[in-house]
């Protein structure tokens, strides 16, 4: 398995249990879920960032 098809992999893991966790948190309205859900979404979003940034940077630079 490639480290490019792991990475997706983990991500998808990741997005599940962001969305399991946020819907936990706001159905029973605990905090745990709702911030693990948070810290999931931020990391999501940063790979996202990191991912368009270095799809730029080699795009600039061939």
């Amino acid at each position: 398995m490639s480290a490019k098809s792991k990475m997706m992999l983990f991500m998808a893991v990741v997005t599940i249990a962001t969305i399991f966790s946020l819907v936990q948190g706001i159905i029973s309205g605990r905090l745990i879920p709702l911030v693990l859900g948070f810290i999931g979404a931020a990391s999501i979003a940063m790979w996202i960032l990191a991912l368009r940034s270095t799809r730029k940077d080699s795009n600039h630079h061939t």
